[in-house]
């Protein structure tokens, strides 16, 4: 029950954070709940889609424990309606290995954190996305059990967000 309370208090305290124009919770500035339809996990051009202002992401391998941290930050771009997790499909591509997050699969975390977890083809995926200012957010991602972690690159690393994505390149 306490942890109920706590969790409602920490989502209450999201929505009027991060406010949006139609007053729902979320990142999104726009009254429309429509995502893009992803047919692939990978980044993929479609009619209304935006790509990041900016996208960079720094790689930690692991290759003793098969781990791999993918660390970065994004930015909107210019024509972007904004992102809301909660509501919008997310995929998220790292090297051979790749998901694809659901509409509802995120969970409000400590400190404005989204987070997302789950296990997939023996790869433990371990994702939180914060905002850090106006349509800027980083993000960190931990897999456990990955596939060759030390052949992976940054610009091996893509990302969708509804209508909003992205391909990564090296931070620095």
């Amino acid at each position: 029950m306490r942890r109920t309370t706590t969790m409602m208090a920490i989502m209450w305290g999201l929505i009027l954070f991060f406010p949006t124009t139609s007053g729902k919770s979320g990142f999104s500035r726009e009254d429309d709940n429509s995502s893009t339809p992803l047919e692939k996990v990978a980044p993929k051009r479609v009619p209304g889609e935006t790509s990041f202002a900016d996208f960079r992401v720094v790689i930690e391998p692991d290759e003793k424990d098969l781990e791999l941290d993918v660390k970065g930050s994004f930015t909107l771009g210019a024509a972007s309606d904004g992102i809301n997790l909660f509501k919008e499909k997310t995929a998220i591509t790292v090297g051979p290995m790749s998901t694809v997050i659901p509409p509802d699969s995120f969970k409000q975390g400590s400190k404005g954190k989204i987070e997302f977890q789950k296990l997939v083809e023996c790869t433990y995926w371990d994702l939180f996305i914060r905002a850090m200012g106006k349509d800027t957010f980083e993000f960190h991602l931990e897999l456990q059990g990955a596939k060759d972690p030390g052949k992976i690159k940054a610009n091996d690393v893509s990302l969708v967000i509804g209508n909003d994505s992205g391909k990564a390149k090296p931070a620095g």
